[in-house]
């Protein structure tokens, strides 16, 4: 199986201010997004915030983040905005948690796209 994994965006309603004045917390859902393939990372390897590392390389001005894991998901998706809340798990339901993390950068391949958290 290429994706074993459920790929989770997690959402955060508004805080809301009830009639008698008090206020309801806020609350987080899972949306799931779409299957996928997590791989732990422990090189400690960064990943370049702009678009390629030739751009960090020539003008030297880099800009890295280190990572956690790689998810890779089919092309076709929508790309996740870095700082978007996501949960990979093991189950459809979203119970057994892999990783939640913040995405750090997203990039849509032409035959798969990648995530790093």
């Amino acid at each position: 199986m290429q994706y074993p994994h459920y790929l989770f965006v997690i959402t955060t309603s508004s805080v809301q201010q009830r009639e008698d004045g008090s206020w309801e917390p806020p609350t987080q859902a899972l949306v799931f997004l779409c299957r996928c393939r997590e791989e732990a990372q422990s090189k400690g390897q960064e990943v370049p915030l702009a678009n390629t590392l030739y751009h960090h390389v020539q003008r030297g001005n880099a800009s890295f983040r280190r990572f956690s894991s790689v998810v890779y998901f089919p092309k076709g998706v929508a790309r996740l905005p870095a700082g978007v809340r996501i949960l990979i798990s093991d189950d459809p339901q979203g119970k057994e948690v892999r990783v939640e993390a913040l995405v750090q950068r997203c990039d849509i391949g032409q035959y798969h796209s990648r995530l790093w958290v």
